[in-house]
């Protein structure tokens, strides 16, 4: 049975067969592992245990290691890296650039397509790709990942063990399915400062938000069809109060508050929301900081957020 595939066959201008779910193993060990603390070429042999560059059938591992950054280069004359239906685990603070691009990540005309990413970084950073990126899965359970070019991705799992910091700088070619935000709590409830920060425009189908912040930069616009968002206020412990910080715009079709103390669902009323401070809005609450507005309901969203502020001034 092949994998269900949320990526599209033609991936932001590059053509894969994906063959989701049923690549063949190459001529080697399944799983090939990158050599500790080097840098270079993804398509380089001496670079990997064995000295064979991964096949299309081989999952990708990066051990832990030290704290430096590491720099891989997939530049491969445009045909970047293909491993549909596999894994790339990383555990250590590894950056993907296309050399070619010259450190610009707007020029890169590679990409990486897996089936499953799990990027978990190393001395309190992240992975960084600054390619494009397709996987039906990406997950992290420690300091998340930074995506600088577009991504095509089925669910995003930002399950943070420690100190999660995902940056959607780019935006994604089609609405990402699923994505959850959630963080280890301390035992007095404290937070560990993880964010989803996300900077461009997106669409998301379903957010489920259940611990940590996630942030929208100003002149930006996220699109979301359901948002499930944990409220933990009335918990003695908890620290978790203004977890949504938005100086851009969130439209949200459906957004509903679970209540973890009593294990209630309450839904917002259709109108535009903003922070304690913000004067502008229908509603002003407290787990919404700065300047940005919050807008639900399927009427205004039609409508269009910037006739609504209008209406209201």
């Amino acid at each position: 049975m092949k994998t269900k595939s949320y990526i599209n066959k033609n991936v932001i201008g590059w053509t894969f067969l994906m063959g989701l779910g049923s690549a063949q193993s190459g001529g080697h060990e399944d799983t090939v592992t990158w050599i500790n603390d080097s840098n270079g070429s993804w398509f380089e042999g001496s670079n990997w245990i064995g000295g064979q560059v991964p096949e299309s059938g081989n999952d990708v591992l990066f051990e832990s290691g030290n704290f430096a950054v590491e720099t891989v280069d997939i530049d491969n004359g445009g045909d970047g890296v293909n491993h549909a239906g596999r894994l790339l685990r990383v555990e250590r603070k590894v950056t993907f650039n296309d050399g070619s691009a010259l450190g610009d990540p707007l020029a890169a005309d590679e990409a990486m397509v897996f089936d499953r990413i799990q990027a978990n970084g190393s001395g309190g950073q992240g992975v960084t790709f600054n390619v494009p990126v397709a996987a039906n899965s990406i997950t992290s359970d420690r300091h998340g990942a930074k995506f600088n070019r577009e991504i095509t991705v089925g669910e995003i799992l930002a399950r943070s063990r420690h100190q999660d910091q995902w940056e959607i700088n780019a935006g994604s070619t089609a609405p990402i399915q699923y994505i959850e935000m959630d963080q280890n709590r301390g035992p007095d409830g404290g937070s560990i400062n993880s964010t989803l920060s996300i900077q461009s425009n997106l669409e998301v189908v379903n957010l489920s938000h259940v611990w940590g912040a996630v942030r929208v930069s100003g002149g930006n616009t996220v699109l979301v069809d359901e948002y499930l968002y944990f409220d933990y206020t009335n918990l003695e412990e908890n620290n978790n109060i203004t977890p949504i910080q938005l100086a851009g715009h969130m439209k949200v079709l459906s957004f509903s508050i679970l209540d973890v103390e009593s294990n209630e669902l309450f839904y917002l009323l259709d109108g535009t929301y903003g922070s304690l401070e913000n004067q502008t809005t229908d509603f002003q609450v407290g787990f919404i900081t700065q300047g940005g507005v919050l807008t639900v309901g399927e009427s205004i969203f039609a409508d269009g957020f910037e006739s609504h502020l209008e209406a209201l001034k």
